[in-house]
């Protein structure tokens, strides 16, 4: 997909090159949206009503500091990812799952920011769906909803919804197996649980010998893993089928605990759902997806290729999507320390003109002392006007 350059002033926009930059700046980023509307604020707002311009310099100079923040902390966030791309390490998430972490943590740190802050980071959040698109095309799927259409989401809840239904099947778990004491009968959560302790340090169950281990360990995982490609969010969003391709790798590790975290997520994301995706929070979706296997993130590889161009448009959002965003909050900050400057002057003029009027004043007084010259016959006038019964006996040095 074609991302708008910064630079690409056409050839007609060169007759205006303040009306072709901004042509230009407007192609980065849907920041500039913000900026031209300051722009607009200058003709309409400061030029006709500057008296009321005089009480808003302390809302600019924090809108200036949060400018200022959210630039730092993203510029950190590029940092972070960028490290993570150059420098395999264990503990990291790997492919586009490090994209999805960055944004989660993201949407996680300014989700409580002001008006004005959550203005800016929804202007970035329409430049990362931009960038990404909202149907990717790989080898061999078609189309692949990204997670913030309408048909992304509805990937999102056959997703959880499928795994949640798996969670609590008791259809093929063995009668051997103990199951929860609010329950009748085992379901593969418990069998799960079972499988778990075998290696769990500490653990309230007796656990299985070796044969039985190996019969339930085959029984869960052709539960779970088989009908998963039968669903349609294998094919229908490139994302949801690199959390499966994370699943698959993560039963072939015999990593129970985070197989056994992720189904107890998804029990739980089935039943607030609906009301998470309507919060519409910034990046909300990558904190839903995130949420579902939480510290084991990590041990994805995400390097399956059913969702190549998916990890390359990921990938464009910490190599130039957010270091673009960061440029325009560059320009947006010099905007409004303008605006500030603007209001300054203006409080400037205000102390000058208010001088100049007790000057003006002071002098119209002075005027109307008739025959007055010098301070002697000023305090003498003085007297004579104000103090009319002592006039008479005053005596100056």
């Amino acid at each position: 997909m074609e991302y708008r350059a910064m630079n690409a002033i056409k050839e007609e926009d060169v007759r205006s090159p303040r009306e072709g930059l901004a042509k230009s700046r407007a192609k980065s980023s849907h920041l500039d949206e913000v900026v031209r509307a300051y722009y607009r604020r200058d003709s309409s707002v400061y030029a006709k009503n500057l008296l009321f311009a005089a009480f808003d310099k302390s809302h600019l100079q924090e809108q200036i500091v949060e400018v200022q923040h959210l630039e730092s902390r993203l510029q950190s966030y590029v940092h972070l990812g960028n490290r993570m791309w150059m420098f395999r390490e264990e503990t990291t998430p790997q492919g586009m799952w490090q994209q999805v972490c960055l944004l989660s943590k993201i949407s996680m740190e300014f989700q409580n920011s002001s008006d004005w802050g959550t203005l800016i980071l929804k202007k970035l959040e329409d430049d990362v769906k931009e960038s990404a698109g909202d149907t990717i095309r790989e080898l061999r799927y078609a189309d692949n909803h990204m997670p913030w259409t309408a048909r992304g989401l509805e990937m999102e809840r056959l997703f959880i919804a499928h795994h949640a239904e798996v969670a609590e099947q008791t259809e093929g778990i063995p009668e051997w197996v103990k199951p929860h004491s609010s329950r009748t009968a085992a379901n593969v959560q418990d069998a799960l649980e079972e499988v778990r302790s075998v290696k769990k340090k500490v653990s309230d169950r007796e656990g299985l010998d070796e044969e039985r281990t190996k019969e339930l360990k085959a029984i869960l995982k052709k539960i779970c893993l088989n009908p998963g490609k039968n669903q349609p969010f294998w094919p229908g969003s490139s994302v949801w089928r690199a959390f499966s391709v994370g699943m698959a790798d993560l039963w072939v590790a015999e990593d129970y605990k985070a197989i056994l975290y992720f189904y107890r997520q998804c029990a739980e994301a089935r039943k607030t759902l609906e009301i998470d995706q309507a919060n519409d929070a910034i990046f909300g979706w990558s904190v839903r997806m995130s949420k579902l296997i939480g510290p084991h993130l990590y041990k994805f590889k995400g390097d399956s290729d059913t969702v190549l161009e998916t990890t390359y448009r990921m990938q464009e959002l910490t190599t130039s999507v957010i270091p673009h965003f960061c440029q325009r909050l560059n320009s947006l900050q010099n905007v409004v320390s303008g605006q500030l400057n603007r209001v300054e002057g203006f409080h400037n003029a205000v102390l000058t003109s208010m001088g100049a009027f007790m000057v003006g004043a002071w002098n119209v007084v002075l005027f109307e002392l008739k025959g007055v010259v010098g301070f002697h016959d000023v305090v003498q006038k003085t007297f004579e006007t104000f103090l009319p019964g002592n006039s008479t006996n005053a005596t100056f040095v």
